[in-house]
Parts: structure tokens; C-alpha cells; sequence
């Protein structure tokens, strides 16, 4: 596989960043358990499912998609679970019709095979697509509906509509929930967010929390700063002050911790520290935070209004 470093134009970066995070076991299995249906959830084998090298975009279908294709073991039976990301700048309305074109593809691939080996079947193919574009998605999903024959008799000759997994639908909080597959959705999500810079903290303590595989956080550090256009100085500026944030943080509630359990001076030393050096960086939310977290752990009002200068009473 290419470097992901190696890129020719905007949709690229797009296609390179998601190819390659979903080549990565985590990410891939993450992503399967949180966006499969249930239906077929019950019957993929998750331990039989691995990266298909090939891809079965034709010539026409390369302008609009990347494909990621993986193996997949049916109730014992081999098949393919396929993802499509489209990189047009708009939504396609006959994306029914290229979904139905690009199964074809991969059965015409298995039925050469089977001319080989007769008593080879046919795979089921499960198709996906996976968009991020800037609005929701607004178009048919079901082929019948692009149709113009009467319902009913649709019904008795064309199959499902493909399954769609559109990130306006999903709610931030179930992203961030999901390790691995729910933050790289996370950040497709927004990475056209016009004042990126005000997510971005976001977007890195949720990275930050994915511990083991430094090589997905990179991945996602070298996508957002390219596919944003932020510039070098100011998205490293956040992502160092991001860390260092969450780090007090952390200290700040190890603290609050200590007081709770053990009532000890050090503990309060360390969060008027905290709270010192959060007003000289005027962060003043991060103080109400804090604020309203000793409360819920039952420190005193006026023990809180002593350390952070915050009155809860009087701002409820």
C-alpha cells in the first residue's frame, strides 16, 4: 500500500485517510460492531473478517468512490462486506444504481472464478456506503424507488435498499462512546466545519484517549491538518495545548478525589494551583467545570467559592 503521505489531489486525502485507518484491525472491527445491522451482525462471523486487498471499482466508478472490501464469513460461508466512500463534492442521486454496478462488478470478478470451479457459488456481497458530506444525505437509498413501474411489482423483482451510514444521523456522544471506529467517524464528521479550530480541542482529547496504537492517532493528526487546510503552527499550537489541558485536568480530579476520601491539604494545594493557573490563561469555563465536579462529589459552597472564586449558589 502507498504512503499515505502521497497524495495528488483534495479527494484523495478523503479516500487515503479512510482506506487507510480501516486497514487497521482496531479500527475495522470497531467500526463492523458499531455500524453493521443486526441482521447481519448475527450472521457475519467478526473473527473470519480481514482486508481484501482488490478493489472492483471500474474506470466510471473510480471518479465518484474509493472501495475498501474485506473478507467475511456468513454463517460459514465466504463472502464480502464492501465500503464505498464517495469523493464528489456533492451527493450522487443515482447512488442506488452504482451501488447495484459496483456488485455487479465483484459477482462478474466470482463468476469468472466459477467458470473455473462450477460448483463454486456465487458470495453474498454486503454493501455499504460511507458518507461525510457537508449536508445530510438527501437522496434515495432504495433502487425501487429511482423506478417508474408500479410498486408491488417492484417489490417481487428488486432487493433492499443498501445501507447507508450517514454521520449527521449519529450523535457525537455515540462517537465519542465508540473507541476506534466511533472517533475516526467522529472526525470525518466534522472535518468540514467551518471554524475547525473551535472542535478541534475536541476532536484531539477524544484521539488522545485512543491508547495502543499511536500509528491511527498520527494517521488522524496528518488527515485533519491537510483535509482542514489548518496551518502547521496553529494545529499543533491546540494539539499541544490540548494535551496539556487534559493532563491538568486529570490532576485537578485526582485531586478532587483525595479531598473526598481523605480530606488531605494536598489535594486542595493542587486545585487552587490548578484554578491559579487556569485564570492567568482565562479559562474560565474549565473553573466552572471544576466547580460544579466538587459539587456533585459534595464538597461545601463555600469551600468551592473559597478555592475557585465561583459561586454556585448565586449562578444557579
Amino acid at each position: 500500500m502507498e504512503s499515505f503521505d502521497n497524495f495528488s489531489s483534495r479527494h484523495h486525502i478523503h479516500d487515503r485517510a479512510f482506506r487507510y485507518s480501516m486497514n487497521n484491525p482496531k479500527v475495522y472491527r470497531s467500526f463492523f460492531n458499531m455500524h453493521l445491522p443486526d441482521v447481519v451482525k448475527k450472521a457475519v462471523d467478526f473473527d473470519s473478517i480481514k482486508p481484501h486487498e482488490k478493489s472492483y471499482l471500474d474506470e466510471k466508478l473510480k471518479a465518484s468512490f474509493c472501495d475498501v472490501v474485506f473478507e467475511a464469513n456468513f454463517n460459514g460461508r465466504p463472502g464480502f462486506i464492501t465500503l464505498l466512500l464517495e469523493h464528489q463534492s456533492k451527493p450522487d442521486k443515482q447512488m442506488p444504481l452504482r451501488i447495484w454496478r459496483y456488485t455487479m462488478n465483484i459477482l462478474e470478478q466470482a463468476s469468472k472464478q466459477k467458470a473455473k470451479d462450477p460448483a463454486k457459488p456465487l458470495p453474498l456481497v454486503f454493501p455499504m456506503v460511507f458518507y461525510h458530506g457537508r449536508q445530510p444525505y438527501p437522496y434515495e437509498k432504495d433502487i425501487r424507488k429511482l423506478i417508474n413501474a408500479p410498486r408491488k411489482l417492484i417489490d417481487l423483482i428488486w432487493a433492499k435498499p443498501f445501507h447507508l451510514i450517514d454521520l449527521h444521523e449519529i450523535s457525537d456522544e455515540d462517537m465519542r462512546d465508540n473507541a476506534w471506529a466511533g472517533v475516526q467517524g467522529f472526525i470525518f464528521k466534522h472535518i468540514f466545519a467551518r471554524d475547525m479550530k473551535a472542535i478541534l480541542p475536541e476532536i484531539l482529547k477524544a484521539l488522545s484517549q485512543q491508547k495502543g496504537d499511536e500509528s491511527f492517532t498520527l494517521l488522524m493528526l496528518k488527515y485533519i491538518q491537510r483535509a482542514a487546510d489548518l496551518q502547521g503552527h496553529d494545529f499543533w499550537e491546540i494539539y499541544h495545548e490540548s494535551q496539556r489541558s487534559e493532563q491538568m485536568e486529570e490532576q485537578v480530579m485526582t485531586a478532587v478525589e483525595q479531598w473526598k476520601e481523605e480530606g488531605r491539604q494536598e489535594a486542595r494545594e493542587q486545585l487552587m494551583t490548578a484554578v491559579e493557573q487556569w485564570k492567568e490563561e482565562g479559562r474560565q469555563e474549565a473553573i466552572k467545570n471544576i466547580a460544579r465536579s466538587l459539587r456533585s462529589e459534595g464538597i461545601a459552597p463555600e469551600d468551592i467559592k473559597r478555592l475557585t472564586g465561583v459561586d454556585l449558589e448565586a449562578t444557579a
